[in-house]
């Protein structure tokens, strides 16, 4: 039986998602509640039961309204990667199938999956300009170092340390402020909107106060120079967002940052640090992530009934906005975000 149900308020989903060895925070009612309460998405989970209602399988989605009205069922936003939960082929079949009927059939609508399901489902269609991250942690923080390059990643490490440079794991909210600073900076760099000061503080209280995740801020003559925010659940540790003073790179911030987290993702027993998804055609960062000693592997999504075309939005953000970003006042970073960033959904 396929059953549409709350996966933040029903506690089958929590239970279910305990058991499921491929689970990320991505699948979690704590980062189902962010987008929520964020952008208020209506979210929801279809699902496989058990004769006594157990679930068995499942994918969750949120419902995403563009500003033509147009609808789309996505799994998930702002997630780089969600894979299906499910026990059998059948079992994943069978939602693909039921999801596609009972999609809100006024108007335009589509289903993204940020999974490649087109083997089990003929009508998704499948498409990759990405890659995906992910590195498999020793048990031991000596044999995690002893992984990585040599010249790209541990010499910078201890070069930074003997510089001066300082790090601090944090679970406080203060330490926003100096990511949310150091967000803002590295975004305009970028001319891309920022997401709103609100949408991390929802991060704060439904992921990090519950203990779901953390902060990570590096700091040379107490000057917080490079920050980053890790959420995990389950086996995987997954750096979600970074962010630091381009006029502070020379010191090499992000690799004290990463690996420092890198050695609380093993004291916390995690198997697998994921570094998210980088595009196809962003070589440097591509580069920086393969001296971590990571598996990089194709990011494909599904799509159904077709794979989109650039949207409009999109060329607007890349051809408008993102040159009036890089040459105006911080707070048109804010105010386009704030605006704009649930459409980019």
């Amino acid at each position: 039986m396929v059953s549409i149900i709350n996966p933040i308020l029903n506690q089958s989903w929590a239970e279910f998602i305990n058991r499921n060895s491929k689970a990320t925070i991505f699948h979690h009612p704590a980062w189902l509640s962010v987008l929520q309460r964020q952008y208020g998405f209506r979210v929801f989970a279809v699902c496989t039961l058990n004769p006594d209602n157990a679930i068995r399988s499942g994918i969750p989605f949120c419902e995403v309204r563009s500003i033509g009205g147009n609808i789309k069922w996505i799994s998930l936003p702002f997630s780089d990667h969600c894979t299906p939960l499910y026990e059998s082929e059948s079992d994943l079949l069978e939602i693909l199938d039921y999801s596609i009927k009972n999609i809100n059939p006024e108007g335009k609508y589509s289903i993204e999956i940020r999974s490649d399901v087109s083997s089990t489902h003929k009508l998704f269609q499948r498409k990759s300009d990405s890659v995906l991250h992910i590195k498999e942690l020793s048990n031991t923080i000596d044999n995690v170092f002893a992984s990585l390059k040599k010249t790209q990643v541990q010499q910078p490490i201890l070069k930074g340390m003997r510089d001066g440079l300082t790090c601090r794991v944090s679970i406080e909210k203060d330490s926003l402020k100096d990511f949310y600073r150091l967000h803002l900076l590295t975004r305009r760099r970028l001319g891309v909107p920022v997401q709103p000061r609100k949408f991390f503080d929802e991060v704060f209280e439904n992921i990090i106060r519950k203990n779901l995740g953390f902060t990570v801020l590096v700091f040379k003559d107490k000057q917080c120079i490079s920050a980053g925010i890790f959420s995990g659940y389950a086996h995987t540790l997954t750096y979600k967002y970074g962010a630091s003073d381009d006029t502070m790179l020379h010191w090499r911030p992000n690799n004290l940052m990463v690996w420092t987290a890198m050695q609380e993702a093993v004291k916390r027993g995690f198997t697998y640090f994921d570094f998210g998804k980088t595009d196809d055609e962003n070589e440097g960062l591509r580069k920086f992530k393969s001296g971590w000693g990571v598996t990089e592997q194709p990011l494909y999504y599904s799509y159904y009934p077709v794979v989109p075309r650039n949207s409009l939005l999109l060329t607007l953000k890349n051809k408008l906005a993102a040159p009036l970003i890089r040459h105006s006042p911080m707070f048109v970073c804010r105010w386009t975000g704030e605006i704009l960033y649930r459409f980019f959904a």
